[in-house]
């Protein structure tokens, strides 16, 4: 299956870009098949390591060849800093569970297969190149794959979808699915069924033959949407605003879920009824855990109860608000960063330096009367500049050596934190104006819904996208003020 786009491309000595190299399977295959070049782009240091020690004796070889070169980046966004043209640019299986330690949701592949990233990737191809990409799993999963593709391509080229796409799987579920920047030849078309005969390679979706297949009927349809709309789970395209390329499950369907609800990650991301009830099992805990105690707290007077409403709804409001956008800061800027780690130090520095510059300045800001009114309202305009600007920022900047785009981010992140910093400050200054044994108690309540906001963050960017979840959240500090 390593082999299938190469074997096509093979008479011409193809140029070949791998993201993903792993083990390194896909790039033995480019070298068998007499790639003139041979890029290999590897998200991962510690495999880069393997390869020049541990497995040395075996990788030398490969490694040691001019045509070879390996980069450690991540893939997509090397691929925007480059103008080179391939006539393959394959991704075989890209998973790993490492970006989720981080707790903040970050799963750097998802960006590999949204449609965005295949529009980028199909923009590296030279004329009739072949993008290869190989899932692991059923149906489901490469008929999203074909829609994104199917999404990514411009409307001309969209009506030769069924003369330009192609699929094999091995009878484990490996399914590759091969996009030609054009269409296949009657030899091309030839050459890969007596490929997949001669490997015993099951043919799914063809050009020109009738093969029965779910994903034939996907790839024939002419309304794609009400394909999609059929369809028991949700495969619809993903995009870079909902990178949830694993989450199939559809939120008005929870019967489906409930079948779904104690299968492990590996096969089936994002559970609708999880999410909904980690939910409901957060906020009960805060309400019992901060509510209960100022309820039955002994000595208690209305005196000593002023403005505990407002006290809870303002603070409570903040934890949510601020952890939606801390979130969501840390997925929009993940592609421009390149790694989900480097988007984590660098946001988060970043939202903790400039909300304490905002905190220390907040007294002298907040000082007339007219600004507690103002400040929400340019919180809500920077924080929606920067959810619909994000994208061109990527676009502008994403050339840029690593250093300068951390600066970027930084600077587009700063004034955003400066104002988010003011709010918690003028709180708690009001609270210890007016009832000052509230005081711990705020600070409790903004903490507890930081952890109901996060996972909000997640439902709503799983359903209405993350710009979404920037505005709303912004939107939240006008109830609150």
């Amino acid at each position: 299956m390593y082999s299938a786009a190469f074997g096509l491309k093979k008479a011409q000595k193809p140029r070949v870009c791998i993201i993903g190299v792993g083990g390194a399977p896909d790039l033995w295959a480019a070298r068998y098949n007499d790639a003139s070049r041979i890029l290999g782009i590897e998200l991962n240091q510690a495999i880069a390591n393997l390869h020049s020690g541990v497995a040395k004796d075996y990788s030398g070889p490969l490694f040691a060849d001019p045509r070879v070169e390996l980069r450690v980046d991540e893939g997509r966004s090397a691929l925007m800093r480059s103008d080179e043209q391939f006539d393959v640019v394959q991704l075989t299986g890209i998973d790993t569970w490492t970006a989720l330690s981080s707790g903040a949701y970050v799963l750097a592949e998802n960006y590999l297969y949204t449609v965005e990233a295949c529009r980028a990737m199909y923009a590296r191809l030279a004329p009739g190149g072949i993008l290869q990409i190989t899932r692991m799993a059923a149906g489901m999963e490469t008929i999203r794959l074909m829609n994104n593709m199917y999404a990514a391509l411009p409307p001309a080229e969209q009506a030769q979808f069924a003369e330009s796409v192609a699929a094999l799987r091995t009878n484990d579920n490996l399914c590759a699915v091969m996009l030609k920047k054009g269409v296949f030849g009657k030899d091309e078309v030839a050459a890969l069924v007596k490929f997949a005969d001669d490997a015993q390679i099951d043919k799914v979706a063809i050009p020109g033959l009738k093969l029965g297949t779910e994903l034939e009927e996907f790839v024939q349809e002419k309304d794609k949407q009400r394909f999609v709309d059929a369809y028991e789970k949700d495969i619809s395209p993903t995009t870079d605003d909902r990178p949830y390329f694993f989450s199939f499950l559809r939120w008005n369907k929870p019967e489906v879920a409930r079948n779904f609800l104690h299968e492990p990650t590996w096969v089936v991301q994002g559970n609708p009824l999880f999410l909904r009830n980690q939910l409901i099992w957060s906020s009960l805990a805060a309400a019992l855990f901060i509510l209960l105690p100022l309820v039955f707290r002994r000595g208690t007077t209305a005196t000593s109860r002023r403005g505990a409403f407002r006290f809870l709804v303002y603070f409570a409001v903040l934890g949510v608000a601020f952890i939606g956008i801390e979130v969501a800061l840390i997925q929009k800027f993940t592609l421009l960063l390149g790694q989900p780690l480097y988007s984590i130090v660098v946001t988060l520095f970043s939202i903790l330096v400039s909300t304490g510059i905002g905190a220390a300045v907040s007294v002298r800001f907040l000082r007339r009367p007219e600004m507690p009114r103002l400040l929400p309202v340019l919180i809500l305009a920077v924080v929606a500049a920067v959810a619909y600007g994000s994208p061109f920022l990527v676009d502008a900047c994403i050339s840029l050596p690593l250093v300068l785009r951390a600066l970027v981010v930084a600077l587009a992140i700063a004034p955003v934190g400066m104002l988010l910093g003011m709010p918690f400050a003028y709180g708690i200054q009001v609270v210890e104006s007016v009832n000052p044994i509230f005081v711990p108690w705020a600070w409790a309540v903004n903490g507890s819904t930081t952890v109901i906001g996060s996972i909000s963050t997640v439902i709503l960017s799983m359903n209405f996208g993350f710009a979404a979840v920037l505005v709303l959240s912004a939107a939240l500090y006008l109830i609150a003020f």
